[in-house]
């Protein structure tokens, strides 16, 4: 949605619109921009969270733009879910805390992007004990742990003295669902860290199984 998008129609249909990450709409000028005020504001905030947070006072303005704009409890989720987005690149936990205590306090839902992004934060900064306890709460309002957030864990338990948790965890991930080369990549990794290349090499064929 936030990457350059070209779509094409017939004759009679709109001409071709191209959308950027810059948030800008440069359709032809004969036609009318399908996007919102609220879609421009969003794609900026977006972008602002993957290239990451170098003014954070401008990334709350136009968050707080967002949610004065946003008229659905599902368009404030997104919003938030971008700001906790950014705040992973920055690796910030206390701030990433403050958006989810905000999230409690007007009471909405947590989706699985949500609890996919704490996960991911608890992974960058190294603590699988956090990372499990979102896992938790996420299974527990019903959604279940999907191939990225495993990948996730993997990167959480980087240390020598849990490398059994990354075997347990990759035994689990085998037996419930097909894994991605994305999740074979970060096992080898963890293998590799630690010096088992005999455990590396193992994981290297089981690849091969399912792809």
């Amino acid at each position: 949605f936030f990457f350059q998008k070209n779509r094409k129609f017939s004759r009679k249909g709109p001409a071709k619109i191209k959308y950027h990450r810059d948030g800008k709409d440069y359709s032809s000028p004969s036609r009318p921009s399908t996007l919102t005020e609220y879609d421009r504001e969003c794609m900026k905030l977006n972008n602002m969270a993957i290239t990451g947070i170098h003014d954070e006072e401008k990334f709350l303005e136009v968050a707080n733009k967002c949610l004065s704009l946003s008229r659905k409890p599902s368009s404030k989720r997104m919003v938030y879910n971008t700001m906790i987005k950014g705040y992973i690149k920055w690796r910030n936990r206390d701030r990433a805390l403050k958006i989810i205590e905000k999230m409690e306090s007007l009471g909405i839902e947590f989706n699985s992007k949500t609890y996919g992004k704490l996960i991911a934060l608890a992974a960058k900064i190294h603590d699988p004990e956090e990372a499990e306890f979102w896992e938790k709460r996420m299974n527990k309002a019903g959604f279940r742990t999907n191939i990225i957030q495993h990948t996730s864990f993997i990167k959480a338990f980087s240390s020598r003295e849990k490398f059994s948790r990354v075997k347990r965890r990759v035994e689990r991930v085998f037996e419930t669902m097909r894994p991605d080369n994305h999740f074979f990549d970060e096992i080898m990794r963890a293998a590799r860290r630690v010096g088992d290349m005999k455990q590396m090499e193992e994981w290297y064929m089981r690849h091969f199984e399912f792809n």
